[in-house]
Formats: structure tokens, sequence, C-alpha cells
């Protein structure tokens, strides 16, 4: 992708989640519909066709064993041999290798159990590396043998991996905050620490450039080791004179000179109002409640190459999309961009997955002047979890429930072949469709999903303003929330089948759920994890932090119980209100702070008048000293 380009043409792929897993160990080629249609171009303002949660007859009820984790996606890598796909399998702490051409059998690698393999990338020497997102290491995989050759371990929540070809060595992002160079060998060549919530890492000839999650923003690592914030995307001004900004940077990867983020983007502070007329959160039906919707899916381009500091030129909202996870992009015969950006599903199964073709005149930006042309096809029945290109031109799209690769070797002919991750053993033989896990992942009429505001389960970082209520940032869903309630931040919401009500059904357009839906749904959310962090930089001010903690006369353990997911009760700590005592697991990962994000870091907490001062908790004798001594075990838990 280059600066300039006057040109530019999308394939955007969006698939849904329906039916069962296929039986064990099926394969072949099957058909998934009728043949692509090119509609005429049109303006890419106007109003999509409205999105529809509609109930169907039945809804195959599934249970997995142990609750699947939450998608990040970006699992899926293809070789420079162009036939070899490595395709991570957190379901199963597995990754797949696969010949693409079916000429040699799919082989699991099989991990420890609770290393949830993530992004992988391809080294020297035929070595592939990926990240183990909770085992704290990264594995070099021997793709040819299908056999692990070296496990190293170098943060606790590793998430990105970059192989640098001119340095020969690999760098790992990490939540956090880590960024590590190592050699082949797995010698730590240079470490730096950015800051938490870091997601995707990118070598380029103009340096290393790394991601954070929930901000959508980027760092330049010079090669002098200098580190350089890039800002955001620009923001999207609507119809109604309102504006969006980028959050949640699922994907980002190189595109030849650019780099492409799969991000989503939310309104400025437009209240959310009740209505009985649609779901809280809007509808993509019109063009005033699009401008309203709370998440829309969208692409921005950083220019990175010949510039002396890289620069956004661009960007595609994706309204087709819904909650969308991942991205990939391949230059075209005529040099133009091909862009394919994988989704989950829809809230109930839609039909199977869809390939958008988009083509765009005069840029990435699209403006009431853009026009377009798509074409649709089905590519798969379970979730889409990942995508990447071959260099021929072929889509491989990773499923999950059934553990799949569907192949497309020409996205514009009617065929796609598919690869079953076939089970081999008792590891790979568990079921890991899940009721609970397909809703949470499930986009609705709202143009969005539970995943979209609680990424992986966590929380947006956002602050939104509902109508008549006021202010209220996202809380997290990590770390088992069955006995948090009431819910919500005012407590309004006395119990899980009630705030799924509310939530899913109400605010986000969804089918109201039976009762075994919503106990699945409860099932997996409570088993959804805390992140893994990092030891505490100064143990010895963790320590003295912790004293503080307990101390009579400062008063945190007074409401706040370490061992507890969260308090009962509402309690007013002089912010306005009384709002429920949230649990402090993982508040390292989890600014802005308190019910309306009136807290940018955990230090103005403590010094900033408005979160309460004496009235939440007894702070104002403390020292600077003592703050800062306070603020890295509050860190820490």
């Amino acid at each position: 992708m280059q600066a300039g380009r006057s040109y530019m043409g999308f394939v955007l792929v969006m698939a849904a989640c329906s039916g069962a897993d296929r039986p064990p160990g099926q394969r072949g080629a099957e058909d998934h519909g009728s043949s692509p249609s090119l509609e005429a171009p049109g303006a890419v303002e106007a109003p999509p066709t409205p999105l529809r949660s509609v109930r169907p007859p039945t809804l195959v009820e599934r249970a997995a064993p142990t609750p699947p984790p939450p998608i990040a996606g970006g699992t899926l890598t293809i070789l420079r041999d162009d036939r070899t796909a490595i395709a991570s399998d957190p379901d199963h702490d597995a990754v797949w290798v696969s010949d693409l051409t079916g000429a040699v059998a799919t082989r699991p690698v099989l991990l420890t159990r609770g290393d949830e393999p993530g992004r992988s990338v391809e080294g020297d020497d035929g070595r592939v590396y990926v990240a183990l997102r909770r085992g704290g290491a990264v594995v070099a995989l021997d793709a040819a043998r299908a056999a692990v050759t070296a496990r190293w371990a170098v943060c606790a929540a590793p998430r990105g991996v970059a192989w640098d070809v001119a340095t020969a060595s690999l760098y790992v992002a990490c939540a956090g905050g880590e960024l590590v160079r190592v050699s082949d060998r797995g010698a730590v060549l240079r470490a730096w620490q950015l800051g938490p919530d870091l997601r995707d890492v990118i070598a380029t000839r103009e340096g290393v450039f790394v991601t954070r999650f929930r901000e959508a923003t980027v760092l330049q690592v010079r090669d002098d080791g200098s580190v350089v914030d890039v800002r955001p995307p620009e923001a999207i001004y609507q119809p109604d004179r309102s504006a969006r900004y980028a959050a949640v940077a699922w994907r980002t990867v190189d595109a030849d000179g650019s780099l492409v983020m799969l991000h989503q983007s939310t309104p400025d502070a437009v209240p959310l109002v009740v209505t009985r007329t649609q779901a809280y959160y809007g509808d993509a039906t019109s063009a005033l409640s699009i401008a309203r919707l709370p998440t829309i899916a969208r692409l921005s381009v950083l220019s990175t190459r010949g510039v002396a500091s890289p620069v956004w030129s661009g960007g595609l909202p994706m309204l087709e999309a819904g909650f969308a996870v991942d991205v990939a992009v391949r230059i075209d015969a005529q040099g133009g961009d091909v862009i394919a950006v994988a989704s989950p599903g829809w809230a109930f199964g839609q039909g199977p997955a869809q390939v958008n073709v988009l083509s765009l005149r005069p840029t990435l930006s699209v403006t009431a002047a853009s026009t377009y042309a798509r074409a649709t096809m089905r590519v798969g029945d379970g979730q889409a979890v990942a995508l990447a290109w071959t260099r021929r031109g072929a889509l491989v799209v990773q499923t999950r429930a059934p553990g799949a690769l569907m192949i497309a070797d020409d996205p514009q002919v009617d065929r796609v072949r598919s690869i079953t991750f076939a089970p081999e053993g008792e590891r790979t033989s568990i079921s890991v469709g899940d009721t609970g896990h397909d809703l949470f992942h499930a986009t609705t009429t709202a143009g969005l999903a539970c995943a979209s505001c609680h990424p992986e389960g966590g929380d947006d970082g956002r602050v939104w303003a509902f109508g008549g209520i006021g202010l209220r940032r996202t809380p997290s869903l990590r770390g088992g929330i069955a006995r948090a309630a009431p819910y919500h931040w005012d407590g309004d919401v006395p119990d899980m089948r009630a705030l799924v009500d509310e939530v899913f059904t109400r605010r986000m357009g969804g089918p109201a759920l039976t009762d075994y839906e919503s106990d699945r749904l409860t099932r997996w959310l409570d088993a959804v994890p805390q992140v893994p962090r990092s030891a505490p930089a100064d143990a010895e001010a963790v320590a003295r932090g912790e004293a503080l903690y307990r101390a009579a006369n400062v008063g945190c353990a007074d409401c706040h119980d370490a061992n507890a997911p969260a308090a009962t009760a509402s309690v007013g700590v002089g912010t306005g209100g009384n709002y429920q005592v949230p649990a402090l697991e993982g508040l390292w990962l989890r600014a802005p702070f308190l019910h309306d994000g009136r807290a940018r870091t955990l230090r103005e907490r403590f010094t900033d008048p408005s979160c309460g001062g004496d009235a939440h908790g007894h702070t104002s004798h403390l020292t600077g000293g003592q703050i800062d001594d306070l603020v890295a075990f509050l860190a820490s838990m």
C-alpha cells in the first residue's frame, strides 16, 4: 500500500456463526452458496441493508466441558512457501500445521495446557514463533516436523510477535507493557517498558511499530531505540456534526509501506437514549441511527514509508462487518489493495460466512463523493477468527467450532474448499462449541456484540453518556462476575438474568434469550480470567503500599476486600452518588477509573479532589512517596 495511490480495491470478509460442529474428521471441498454478484456503484454513505436478529426455529445448544477463551483474532499465518498454514488453536492449546494443497495431512502441535497460543510469525530456517498469551512464553516451532524446538519465557502475557529480517531477531509485545527483542536462540537483546496494553508489533524498514489495544494508538521504536508516540487515527465527523474516535485496535498489519489497523470507532459523548421503538444502542437501519451506534468497525491506514513522521492517510467504516477481529491485506496484479476482514458472526446465525468485495474511488477516505461496488460470497460454518492471503491470491479463513481452514482459491468464484482440524487424541477431541461463547461474540441489530464493549471479556476503556443516567465507564467482566450482583455502577440490576435481558435484548437489540441461553452466557462469563500481570518493578514499594492499603487510618480495605470479586452494596465516596464497589484485581489494565472515568491514572485517583478526597479513603495525610507506594500495590493486584 503506497501513499498517494488514487485507486484502491477491497475485499471485506464477514463470517457468521451457524450450525453445530461438523462430525470429527470430515474434510473436503464444499459449496457455500450462490455465485458472487457485483452490485452497481452507489454512495457509500447510503444506509446498509437493515440488520435483523431473528431467532431461528431451533438453536443448537452447546456446552463445552471447559469454557473456551474469548476470541482474540490474528491466529493464522501463511509461510513463505505459500502452501503451509500455521493456525493457533487457543481452545485446545495446540497449533495446527496445514498443507493448503491437501498433499500432507494437517498435524497438531500440542502445547502445555493453559498456554493459549495466539499470534505467530515466520523467522529464518523454517522456524515459526508463537506467542503464548497465558503461558508467559514464546515457542519456536519447526514447521516441517510440526514440533516445538524451544520455549522462552519473555513476559507474563505475550501478545504480538514480529520477525526483524535486518537483525534476524524477534520482537515480542506484551500486555504488561514490555517490548522485548530476542535473538534466534532466545537471548534477550533489549527490553523497553512502554506502558500496559500492548497488542501488535510490526517490524518495517522505517522502524518497529507497536499498538495499544484499547486506545488504538501506535508507538514507533526508531533504530536508535528512542520511542515516539504516533497520534491516533483521525476523527470521523458525521452528518449530525458529532465525531467518532478510534478505540480497541483488534489487529494491525503491514501493507507494503503502510500499516492497516482494524479498530472500533466510537462516538464522542453522544447520549444513548432509551426509547420503546428501537434498541437502547440504536440500529443500523438509518443514517441517524448509524451515527449514534456505540461501535462501528473501521479500517485506518498509517503511511510510514518515505515520510519524516508517520501520518494517517485515510479510513473506511465497515457497517456490514459488525463486530470484527482480524484483517489481512494483499496487493493485486494491478497494484490495488485487497483487504479481508473477519467477523465471528451474527445473532443468531444469519447464514454462513460472507465475502464482500468493495472497490472505492477516489481514496480510502469515504466521502459523499465516494462510490463502491460490492460482491458477496459464503465461506464457512464456524466462527471466523482469523484470515490470511497467499501470494497467489487465495483467501484462507480460520474458523473455530468447528476448527477448520476455509480456502477460496479465487474469491470471485463461488467455490470454497475446507481443511478440518481432525481430532488426534484426547486433547483435540474435546468439543469447544459453547452457547455462552457464541452469544458473547454474536453481532446484534445494533451492529455490535458483547465483545465490542468488553473485548476479550475485559473493557474498552470508554466512558459513555447515558440519557437520564449520566457518564458511565465500561466495567470489566474478568475475574468472575456471578458473585458480584447487583450489577452496573448504580447497582440497579439485581441478577445475571436481569442483566442479560436489559443489555443483550433491550439495549443491543438481540433476541430474548431462553433460560438455558442466559445460564450458558453466565457460565461462560464467570470463567473469563484476569490477564496475567507482570512482576512488579519494585517489590519493596509494593510491600509498603500493601501495608498502607490495610492500615486502619487509610481505610482502603474497609470497602475493598482483596479476596472478593466486588462488594454487593452501593457506597457514597464523595463522587456525586452511591455506586457499586468494584473489585480491584486487574486494576493495572483498567484505566480510566471511577464510575465516570474521571481519574485518568491511579495516581490521579488520589491527587484529584473530585475523586472523593477523604470521603474515599483517608489519604490526604499521605506523602507523595506513600501515594506512589499505594499505587504500586494497587497495580500489582
